[in-house]
């Protein structure tokens, strides 16, 4: 143990003098009777831990010390020696915690030695006492004499457990450095041999440069690749400087990754370029047996093709991303004109021109409507503009190769000495070649995308591809663009057709209504009239008679009851009259009468809305009514007519026992048959929407929205 290690180690143990001489204390307190005061105990035993602790770090040990200990030990505990073996262990454990473990190591041997002393000095205080008691009780077993014998024992052994201890843990010390060195001696010449091996196998690799240089740059060696790239002999590199053979910016970059390298001591990669061609390069240093680098091995294979090849890759992702970019444009325009616009932008970053144009093709009517056409960003031809074929005249093979689904190209305009039309319109906007391609949908020639360059020559077979690409998901969107729109004109058509029936249901009915009311009511009104009239000129005598005209009279007012509601039904006159609130809550009054189903109305007062709201609201209540009187089994119904500034709506709501929708809608195709189907149409041909809303036992709500001043 050298100065600086006890001298740390004594700092520890004087700074936890007190614990151990407490815990020391608590040990005996526990185990003997003290004939001392605490305080003069406790003092006592700091006296003699300092004692120990200083005996314990000095070399050698003085074994006389250490029995004086033992034996003022004995007295504090009088004469109980089977304490002595507690104290030990614990003394030993209070000394060696917390203390590192080499610390603890080399501590090892001196607790054993101490121990030993300390049994010593403890068993001589305490062996005169008991033979003396030996004397005075002859045939008496000394117990405490036995006890304190085996103490003693037990102590040497202990002790020499230490000292084996202390050895096997020194030598594992020993052994665990003499590992950690072989292991760095095997590393170090790993590390060499493969750094050779690595030379020997860049300077033997058959497509690679490989050259062995010292520090300085001076080639010791070279494989004939390099010769042959450096147009010279193997035995004319050797010996030169490899900064020769290089221009000065290139050597200048050289020297620095080379002084890295021998810097670091680890490879280093970069890439450079020379006369058009890649070189990928790897500096890799050579080490001697010390690990120094005493020599640097270079390099270089040629990856002038994988470049090009990740050029190409890269333009190829870029053409993906604009293809992409122009199938998102596609399906984000809506007519064809705005889809043409979107593929000749983006097209004209893939293809390099001044313009183009997109047409569709019409020989039934002998046109080519523009769908758009530009050059340099401006318009060329309004959209929509319908061009006569004869301004194709005199390019008939540029027609016939379209349907053939071939492309067309015009290498030079100004070559051709009479020029349709449209060509002359493309030269007078400096347009001198042109690539046109057709447009084909379901093998149907429906257009054309064309492209025009300022300089003659035919464009480039990757821009040909590029077009050609476009053309086949171009034709597609326009053709479903156009089916949309002859799909959206067949609907409207559609929905004004069926306007015109419903007004002219609406009219037929108004007309029933009338001539029931006005022709059939008044007949019968002068019928009932005629009959009362002969029943009171009737004699007295004539009572059978009599009878049967008032029955005959009943049954005139019964049937101009029905007559006046069926009028009402085909046409309320109220809704002319009074306006669509009075008429709901009147129609609900009497359904309710009639059907015996309490109906709840509430609505407030309306402005003038058009007969055509008017009417479809009525028409909604009376179906919806029916519908709750057929099927809902309801107790109460709650009829509801709001209104907006810009919607006017119309809810019937009951408690009866509801339905599944989902259910119905899967079985049915619709909830409530085909009456509010009917609604639902009404409602959507003036810009509404039919609402419903039912679960099974909980009752249904029926919601009918309309705009307020009719379809917008």
């Amino acid at each position: 143990m050298n100065a600086a290690d006890r001298s740390e180690l004594l700092q520890i143990l004087q700074g936890r003098c007190d614990t151990i001489a407490d815990s020391w204390y608590q040990a005996i307190a526990r185990t003997s009777h003290v004939p001392h005061s605490t305080a003069e105990v406790r003092e006592h035993l700091v006296e003699l831990t300092e004692q120990a602790i200083a005996l314990l770090l000095t070399d050698p040990l003085e074994h006389g010390r250490a029995e004086a200990i033992g034996a003022s030990l004995a007295r504090l505990q009088y004469t109980e020696a089977e304490v002595l073996g507690r104290t030990q262990d614990l003394l030993a454990q209070q000394l060696v915690e917390g203390l590192p473990a080499e610390q603890v190591v080399a501590v090892q041997p001196r607790l054993a030695a101490l121990f030993g002393g300390l049994a010593v000095g403890f068993f001589q205080q305490v062996r005169e006492p008991l033979l003396a008691e030996q004397e005075q009780n002859r045939g008496a077993p000394i117990s405490d004499l036995q006890r304190a014998e085996g103490t003693l024992r037990k102590a040497y052994d202990d002790g020499v457990e230490w000292r084996v201890q202390e050895r096997a843990a020194e030598l594992a010390v020993v052994n665990e450095k003499l590992r950690r060195e072989i292991a760095e001696r095997k590393r170090a010449e790993e590390a060499l041999r493969e750094s050779e091996e690595t030379a020997r196998a860049l300077l033997n690799a058959p497509t690679d440069v490989a050259a062995l240089i010292d520090t300085r740059g001076i080639i010791l060696d070279a494989n004939e690749t390099m010769a042959r790239r450096f147009r010279r002999r193997v035995d004319e590199l050797i010996g030169s400087c490899v900064w020769d053979l290089f221009p000065s910016d290139m050597s200048e970059r050289r020297k620095a990754h080379i002084s890295k390298v021998i810097q670091s001591g680890k490879p280093v990669r970069f890439e450079d370029e020379r006369e058009g061609m890649w070189n990928d390069n790897v500096i890799y240093p050579v080490l001697d047996a010390q690990g120094k680098v005493t020599k640097v091995a270079i390099l270089a294979r040629d990856i002038t093709e994988r470049r090009r090849a990740d050029e190409e890759l890269r333009h190829y992702t870029e053409r993906l991303k604009s293809l992409h970019e122009i199938d998102q444009a596609i399906l984000a325009a809506r007519s064809p004109e705005a889809i043409a616009q979107a593929v000749l932008y983006y097209v004209r970053r893939l293809v390099p021109c001044l313009g183009g144009a997109v047409m569709i093709l019409d020989f039934e009517a002998g046109e080519a409507i523009v769908l758009a056409a530009e050059v340099n960003g401006k318009l060329m031809v309004q959209r929509g503009t319908h061009l006569s074929l004869d301004e194709f005249k005199g390019t008939e093979e540029f027609i016939e190769s379209l349907r053939q689904g071939k492309v067309h190209v015009v290498e030079d305009a100004l070559a051709i000495p009479q020029p349709p039309p449209v060509l002359q319109t493309l030269q007078a906007q400096g347009l001198r070649s042109v690539l046109n391609v057709p447009l084909v949908a379901e093998h149907e020639l429906i257009g054309f995308l064309s492209l025009g360059a300022g300089s003659p020559g035919p464009f480039a077979a990757g821009h040909v591809d590029i077009a050609c690409e476009v053309a086949g998901p171009l034709a597609i969107a326009v053709q479903q663009a156009r089916l949309f729109e002859q799909v959206r004109v067949g609907r409207e058509r559609l929905r004004r057709l069926a306007q015109q029936i419903v007004s002219a249901q609406e009219e037929e009915r108004q007309r029933l209504s009338r001539a029931l009311h006005d022709e059939a009511g008044q007949a019968l009104t002068a019928l009932r009239i005629s009959l009362e009239l002969i029943q009171d000129d009737l004699p007295v005598e004539f009572d059978l008679l009599r009878q049967r005209i008032g029955d005959a009279a009943a049954l005139t007012d019964a049937t101009m009851e029905q007559i006046r509601l069926l009028a009402r039904d085909l046409r309320p006159p109220a809704l002319d009259a009074v306006g669509l609130n009075p008429t709901l809550e009147a129609f609900c009054h009497d359904f309710g009468k009639r059907t015996q189903l309490p109906i709840d109305y509430l609505g407030l007062g309306l402005p003038m809305l058009p007969e055509a709201v008017n009417m479809c609201l009525y028409r909604f209540l009376q179906e919806a009514l029916t519908n709750v009187a057929k099927h809902a089994c309801a107790d109460q119904v709650c009829v509801t007519l709001c209104y907006d500034v810009e919607t006017v709506s119309l809810s019937v709501e009951d408690d009866g026992r509801g339905f599944d929708k989902q259910a119905r809608l899967s079985a049915s195709g619709w909830p409530m048959g085909i009456g509010l189907l009917g609604m639902q149409e009404r409602l959507e041909s003036l810009g509404g929407q039919l609402e419903i809303e039912s679960q099974p036992g909980q009752g249904t709500r029926l919601m009918a929205y309309l705009p307020a001043g009719g379809r917008p």
